[in-house]
């Protein structure tokens, strides 16, 4: 009876949800503006009833966990479709692909399934919050998925794709003990845990994992499985989001398309918070605040309105996890929701400068101009070190060509 029912409530449901909606709305975010999209990843995510074949397809919602991958794919994760689609695996990490018209993001596809874990059948449940793959040549999980378990705990699954989904060891190897076994156990620590994301060692350092701890910030472990230290975040970094509970981590590469204001040479840390106050914090890799950016159009506030489009939705914004583009500068945001409604991704991308010789974004050539490259010249910075294509001193050059050739009119 209770799978009828479900199956039941499945149709009607999903036939009055709302609908994606394109881009129209601009933010501006850490001083960059972009274009919003906003997308319901329920309508647009759904992949074949295992269970029941003859029954509307499985359709993502309430996702806990999102990381780019490259090549216009996310992988995005979910830890209750075994509540509504009854008979089927619980756990789910799938691979989304990003529909792009003239550079243009205009849906959402399934593209494939990388691991479906029933719980009761593999005696655990890694019950996935966040997700993030270690880029780097070693440690636990080098080259593969690591999810994050809210109980504590990093599990590494293969993306090769002979092996697809093969729960790994600390090796590398199939895992041939108990999963808790094969799993990098930060409950020493963290019992709270919500997402992770891979960062690379920097000034000599090793490559870690920074993980949300909801009790206590982000916690830094090597890929080793040593933790470093924590760096605290929302109120503990910023009074103004004393409410916060963080939620989601995203590791953004030091590129052009960065936000200037909040890029730095060894790379970026965004951190996404909870419905109880809405709002991004951006870090250094050593833990220091860079900025704070809150989702109200209040400055300080966690009510409405807000400045992303949460139309057809009773709640307030939950961004249960963030992404990031380095390359485009898109930024990801996932909207937890429910089964019913708010299963939102946000997809802002940058509106890039019509005008080089325009550096400080004022609409205007200035002096003030040459002073802005310049601070940010000497800082390191990517955009500025880099610009015309020649690292270095070349790049002052080619910046003052392209100031006093000035703007087209």
């Amino acid at each position: 009876m209770r799978s009828i029912l479900s199956r039941a409530v499945l149709a009607a449901a999903c036939a009055a949800l709302p609908a994606s909606v394109a881009a129209g709305q601009t933010v501006t975010l850490f001083g960059q503006q972009y274009t919003v999209q906003r997308f319901d990843y329920s309508q647009e995510v759904f992949w074949p009833n295992v269970a029941f074949p003859g029954d509307p397809p499985i359709r993502l919602f309430e996702s806990e966990g999102v990381h780019y991958v490259g090549n216009n794919r996310l992988v995005m994760t979910a830890d209750d479709i075994d509540d509504i689609y009854i008979g089927n695996p619980g756990n789910w990490y799938v691979e989304v692909e990003l529909l792009v018209s003239g550079g243009v993001v205009t849906g959402l596809a399934y593209s494939r399934t990388i691991a479906a874990i029933d719980d009761g059948t593999a005696g655990y449940d890694p019950n996935p919050g966040g997700v993030t793959i270690n880029t780097g040549p070693g440690g636990f999980g080098a080259s593969d998925l690591v999810v994050c378990s809210t109980a504590g705990y990093l599990y590494a699954y293969s993306l090769d794709t002979g092996n697809l989904g093969q729960l790994l060891d600390q090796t590398g190897a199939p895992c041939a003990g108990t999963p808790f076994s094969c799993a990098l156990d930060m409950t020493a620590s963290n019992t709270n845990a919500e997402d992770a994301a891979f960062v690379p060692g920097h000034g000599g350092g090793p490559d870690m994992f920074f993980v949300v701890n909801q009790g206590t910030g982000v916690e830094r472990w090597t890929v080793g499985g040593t933790l470093l230290g924590t760096f605290g975040v929302g109120g503990a970094a910023d009074p103004g989001l004393n409410l916060a509970v963080p939620k989601g981590i995203a590791y953004a590469r030091p590129t052009p398309a960065i936000p200037a204001s909040i890029r730095r040479p060894e790379g970026t840390i965004l951190v996404s918070f909870d419905r109880n106050f809405p709002g991004l914090q951006a870090f250094d890799v050593d833990g220091n605040l860079l900025a704070t950016e809150y989702i109200s159009v209040n400055p300080g506030s966690p009510l409405p309105p807000w400045r992303l489009d949460m139309t057809g939705c009773t709640s307030r914004p939950h961004i249960e996890s963030i992404a990031v583009d380095a390359d485009t500068g898109r930024i990801f945001l996932v909207n937890q929701g429910s089964f019913l409604e708010c299963n939102y991704m946000w997809i802002l991308t940058p509106v890039l400068p019509t005008c080089p010789a325009d550096y400080d974004g004022n609409g205007q050539v200035q002096v003030a101009d040459i002073f802005a490259f310049l601070a940010a010249w000497f800082a390191g910075e990517p955009a500025a070190f880099e610009f015309g294509g020649t690292p270095g001193v070349p790049a002052i050059f080619a910046f003052l060509a392209a100031w006093f050739a000035g703007c087209p009119s």
